[in-house]
């Protein structure tokens, strides 16, 4: 069933086996597990059933690091959680992200792929991912056969895509008919309260906007709150560690990766490539549906000391700085100006000299008729082109954190303050993964790619574009000198709380997380179950 915490009396005493704070994939998937195998569960949603603006206002924070986006709106209070707006892309990791690599500082899982793969098959369940792209996963999609890229640095890899699935929606009349698992919306979480060792979780307290404040007893808490909100919770209960629970070792809020977008140019293709259609747009079967991409081979990875990425490619026209430079050249040369930054524009225009015969140029001068600049040839035939869009995975930062500001909300709680940090390994992996998408392209004879000038010049900073998965800040390890958490999501030195969430990934890989961490959160419920026989 689900109420309002609005009905609960205040200073009220709830109880069950497990507390789950936080209602997205994680939270429901976790609660639905436990309770259907008997287990007294209490959910705590902090926003309401739909978006109110007072609960995502809690969700707010103070932004001092790179891309000075608005923290508020990069995840969701309400019912449900982040899936409301989720996209619906679900790959799994890949082997080697799970990987220690001397060259990735502070990488390594203490689990692996294999540990992990018996819990993504349920978790594409709850994401109503269909089983036959899993099937095809050995590359015997007809369609992916067709693809080539069999030489060079990336490869061709199939990635299924959720309807999306909206957990709140879909998964609420299966827990408003479990009788053991007793929902609460509006219920803040704000402090977890320990024994005087720091040892056992004895009791959450919630609080409500209206100004109530309750408490849940539980045999176990699971934190499924995100990555922002999961180290602001372990900071601000300090009651018996002054440093905030588990950050013994100072590592509670640090780490912090998102994946580093970029729109690194464009792929430039062979008319006799017969994949363009099929790489620049969703495939489907039976009302399914998928994406290729383009991801670095393992071997490719370790050779040349990369991080892990992907490319996802969109047919949309392609501003070139050749062409753009040579129309600017000819336009000036009408006007009987001298042409500006001569050396400059022409080092863009023998970049793009195969654009610029097989573009066609806008011009001014009189008597020449030079059609307008598009995306056809002179013979008036299209050119096969996509933009790229790069998803990549951050070098784990140690300097790279959330804490907590002085400043308050509404309910008299410290918010978060986000310092997101890149290093310069970072920026010139950018460029290097532009690299290999060309010479993939080359090596293949399907074409070449494009790459910007503020690109080559590695001037990316303001061009990067967040995710939104916020990851690594309470990050997963058996040793605590360099995990908050272990390889059972259980925080360190605290025998009963848990966190369920990409807060824990040590590394991101290039994969969006959310089926990661329905996949974590059912090999965690399959391990409490265990416990709480």
């Amino acid at each position: 069933m689900i109420t309002s915490a609005n009905e609960i009396p205040n200073e009220a005493t709830l109880n069950a086996k497990v507390c789950v704070v936080g209602s997205g994939a994680a939270g429901i998937c976790l609660a639905l597990e436990l309770a259907k195998q008997g287990i007294d569960v209490c959910l705590l949603e902090g926003g309401g059933m739909t978006a109110e603006d007072a609960s995502q206002d809690l969700h707010g924070g103070v932004n001092v690091g790179l891309g000075q986006f608005e923290i508020r709106s990069t995840r969701l209070r309400q019912w449900g959680g982040t899936t409301n707006h989720w996209g619906g892309m679900s790959p799994r990791l890949s082997a080697i992200d799970f990987q220690e690599r001397a060259y990735l500082p502070h990488s390594g899982w203490p689990i692996t792929l294999a540990d992990l793969e018996p819990f993504y098959q349920p978790a594409e369940r709850y994401c109503d991912i269909s089983p036959i792209w899993r099937s095809y996963e050995s590359g015997t999609c007809p369609a992916q056969t067709a693809m080539g890229f069999g030489k060079g640095p990336l490869g061709v890899q199939l990635t299924p895509w959720s309807p999306p699935t909206r957990f709140g929606q879909k998964y609420k009349s299966d827990i408003d008919r479990l009788g053991n698992l007793r929902t609460l919306t509006h219920a803040n979480v704000v402090e977890i309260i320990t024994d005087e060792g720091a040892t056992t979780v004895t009791r959450v307290r919630a609080r409500t906007l209206g100004g109530k404040q309750f408490f849940v007893n539980a045999r176990a808490v699971v934190l499924t709150t995100g990555g922002l909100e999961a180290p602001k919770l372990l900071l601000a209960s300090h009651r018996q560690q002054p440093k905030g629970l588990g950050n013994q070792n100072d590592l509670v809020g640090r780490y912090y990766m998102d994946h580093i977008g970029f729109w690194s140019g464009a792929a430039l293709f062979s008319r006799k490539y017969a994949g363009f259609n099929t790489l620049t747009d969703y495939v489907t079967q039976n009302d399914e549906r998928a994406h290729f991409l383009l991801t670095p081979r393992s071997k490719t990875m370790l050779q040349e000391a990369m991080v892990n990425f992907r490319y996802l490619f969109y047919q949309t026209p392609v501003s070139y700085e050749g062409v753009r430079a040579s129309v600017e050249f000819v336009n000036e040369i009408s006007n009987l100006q001298l042409p500006g930054e001569i050396g400059a524009r022409i080092g863009d225009i023998l970049v793009d000299i195969d654009q610029l015969v097989g573009k066609t140029i806008s011009s001014k001068l009189p008597g020449v008729d030079i059609a307008r600049s598009d995306t056809k040839t002179l013979s008036g035939r299209a050119l096969p082109q996509a933009i790229a869009h790069l998803s990549m995975e951050q070098i784990p930062n140690p300097q790279s954190r959330v804490t907590l500001s002085d400043k308050k909300d509404a309910l008299g709680e410290r918010i978060l303050k986000l310092d997101w940090q890149i290093t310069q390994q970072d920026r010139n992996n950018i460029l290097t993964a532009a690299n290999m998408l060309g010479q993939s392209l080359g090596s293949n004879g399907f074409g070449r790619s494009y790459i910007p000038k503020h690109l080559r010049a590695l001037n990316v900073d303001q061009e990067i574009e967040i995710a939104c998965h916020h990851m690594g800040t309470t990050r997963m390890s058996n040793d605590p000198k360099t995990g908050v958490v272990d390889s059972n999501l259980q925080v360190h030195g605290v025998k009963n709380l848990y966190i369920a969430s990409c807060s824990v990934f040590p590394t991101s890989g290039w994969a969006n997380p959310t089926l990661t961490i329905v996949a974590l959160s059912v090999r965690l419920a399959d391990h409490l179950k265990k416990m709480l026989r």
